[in-house]
């Protein structure tokens, strides 16, 4: 039996199974990538993500250290990267900048 959650994250509003989801991100192959990005993402763990990001990850079932991509805008003054990830999980949007109707559009 599958538990759906609803869960705000800055103007959306989703809808999720965290159990399906924890279960993809458990079967999903060890993160491996050894390109720069990637290493350095790794070294920061989850504080790597903005405050509030890992709440709302694993409120739907979301393991926040095994991002799908992640990217880097490049350097920003002083000495910093600007990166980012992309997460995949099993749900909706239900309200919000992108929000769908059940018809796809």
């Amino acid at each position: 039996m599958t538990r759906v959650v609803t869960a705000k994250f800055g103007g959306w509003l989703i809808e999720a199974d965290p159990g399906i989801n924890r279960e993809h991100y458990r079967m999903a192959s060890p993160w491996e990538c050894s390109c720069d990005h990637c290493v350095n993402w790794r070294s920061l763990g989850e504080s790597a993500l903005p405050p509030g990001v890992v709440e709302f990850l694993g409120a739907i079932g979301v393991d926040a250290l095994k991002p799908h991509e992640v990217f880097e805008w490049g350097p920003e003054p002083p000495r910093s990267h600007l990166m980012g990830g992309w997460y995949h999980f099993s749900g909706r949007t239900c309200a919000g900048c992108r929000a769908r109707g059940s018809d796809g559009t």
